[in-house]
């Protein structure tokens, strides 16, 4: 055996190893676990975690084996969640992927202020003094019907 295999074997042994412990301790599952060792670059292993549509479980991943997280927002609006860094000289890479419409979706409502929702829709008109006085306040005609009896004693 070569020494270049033998330094691939001992990579995917080492990739091997980090995955297990990954496992062991991450906070949440992921869909799939990938070991990367290629021959071109045999003293380089890497393990690549997935997790379908869930970028918080990323975040919580990153925090847990303290990687470096980011969020990346492609040309076509998804954005590409990322963690990675450097366990035991493996290279850990965790990501997952929403599409725009996931994202759209998943949008917080936003708060408009007031200043913000006039800016937006325009003033209203306000009424003029006249159209005021001639607005009734609902309880209006029961305060009549009460002077009303008042005047008549009663008798309607």
């Amino acid at each position: 055996m070569n020494t270049s295999s033998q330094t691939q074997r001992a990579s995917f042994t080492a990739a091997l190893s980090v995955a297990e412990a990954l496992l062991a301790g991450s906070p949440v599952l992921p869909s799939s676990v990938e070991l990367q060792v290629y021959p071109w670059t045999p003293a380089t292993p890497a393990v690549v975690v997935y997790f379908h549509d869930e970028p918080d479980s990323v975040r919580q991943f990153a925090g847990r084996f303290e990687l470096v997280a980011t969020d990346t927002t492609r040309p076509d609006g998804a954005v590409h969640t990322e963690a990675s860094g450097l366990l035991c000289g493996v290279q850990v890479r965790a990501w997952s992927l929403l599409s725009a419409e996931q994202v759209k979706a998943s949008a917080p409502i936003p708060v408009v202020t007031l200043a913000e929702a006039v800016a937006l829709m325009g003033a209203l008109p306000m009424p003029t003094a006249g159209e005021l006085a001639e607005q009734r306040h609902p309880l209006d005609h029961v305060l009549e019907h009460l002077a009303d009896e008042r005047t008549t004693g009663g008798a309607a």
